[in-house]
This record gives structure tokens, C-alpha cells and sequence, in this order.
């Protein structure tokens, strides 16, 4: 009796030894899936969440603002409740500046600035909204000196053929001085003399 039931049991435990390893290796099968799953996953979040594609901009417009205008004229508050001279003045340019940008906001381009007295400097291209914002940092120099053709320069170098130049002649300018044959020359590059618009007093 003994006999018949150890001959029973070991060909059980023989006949369930295959079953044994179909479970294992389909419990194998399903963690691999598994595995492979999630690893698709994170790949596809990681490389969604890569870094961003910087946005293509057409264009950028400049604004040339001589800092020497903070003199002329005489001063009332308009509407933004900056200074404005009745006739020409740095605030004056300032609020155009920033009607203008508010127009055009819409746009696909940037805005920058060149702040110019005998030497200029731009800022970096801004958003609309940022460039009508930092509008309100920019103040003038009383009395200062200017020099026309550093500000024209400075278009020359960071400007493309895309770009626009809007330029303020200083209230101070003189049509006798000889600055209009430099800037002349200076217009020749990257084709600025077809994108520059001149503002006069």
C-alpha cells in the first residue's frame, strides 16, 4: 500500500514538473512585457519633454532713442503719466514708441532698443509685451552730447536684412551739420537703408 501511494506520488510530482516550468517561463513572458511597457513609456515622456524648440522669429525692430533729448521743450504728463514735450522731447519718442508696439503686438517679430548719446548700445530682442514694460527704465540725460551715426553703426551690426530700423533724429539735430553723408554710408549695410524709417522733429 505504502508502495502504490510513494509510486503515486512521485508520478505526480513528475507529471506536474513541466506544468511547473510553462508557469514559470509564462510568468517570465508577462514580466518582460511588462517591463518593456514601462520602458516605451518613459522613453516616449522623456524625449516629449525634451527641451523646447526656440520659437522662429521673422523679424526684429529697432528703436533708436537719443538720451539727450530730456531738455527740450516744455513738459506736460499724458496719458501714461510720463512727460511729453509739445513739440519734440525723449518721453515724446518714448510714448510713440510704445503706441507703436502696442499696434503691432500681434506680430511674429521682436523689439529692441538703441539708447544713444556719443556712444550706443541695444538691448537684447523682446517681446512685445517685455519691450512696452522696460520702456519705463529707459531716462534721459539733460544736456547730453550725441552722436547720430554710432546709433546708425549699431543697427549695422546686430540688424539683418529682415529687420527695421526706426529712427529718431535728435531735438537738437542741425540740418547744417554734415551728419547725413556718413549715415548714408552707414545705411549701405545689410541693406538698411530700404528698412529704416526716420522720425523728425
Amino acid at each position: 500500500m505504502h508502495e502504490r501511494l510513494r509510486e503515486g506520488s512521485e508520478l505526480h510530482s513528475h507529471t506536474d514538473w513541466p506544468s511547473k516550468m510553462r508557469l514559470r517561463a509564462n510568468a517570465l513572458f508577462l514580466v518582460t512585457i511588462v517591463c518593456g511597457t514601462i520602458l516605451v513609456v518613459l522613453l516616449s515622456i522623456v524625449l516629449s519633454s525634451g527641451p523646447a524648440q526656440p520659437e522662429e522669429v521673422s523679424s526684429v525692430m529697432y528703436f533708436a532713442l537719443c538720451l539727450g533729448d530730456g531738455d527740450g521743450g516744455e513738459q506736460y504728463f499724458g496719458r501714461n503719466g510720463t512727460p511729453e514735450s509739445e513739440d519734440c522731447s525723449f518721453y515724446l519718442n518714448v510714448n510713440n514708441t510704445r503706441r507703436s508696439i502696442m499696434a503691432m503686438q500681434n506680430l511674429n517679430q521682436r523689439y529692441s532698443y538703441i539708447l544713444y548719446d556719443e556712444c550706443a548700445r541695444s538691448t537684447v530682442p523682446l517681446k512685445a509685451l517685455d519691450a512696452i514694460a522696460r520702456l519705463a527704465s529707459f531716462k534721459p540725460i539733460p544736456g547730453g552730447t550725441f552722436n547720430q551715426t554710432s546709433a546708425i553703426g549699431e543697427f549695422a551690426r546686430h540688424g539683418t536684412e529682415r529687420d527695421r530700423l526706426v529712427y529718431y533724429f535728435p531735438c537738437k539735430y542741425s540740418y547744417r551739420q554734415p551728419y547725413m553723408q556718413p549715415i548714408s554710408k552707414l545705411l549701405g549695410v545689410n541693406g538698411a537703408r530700404e528698412n529704416t524709417t526716420f522720425y523728425e522733429h
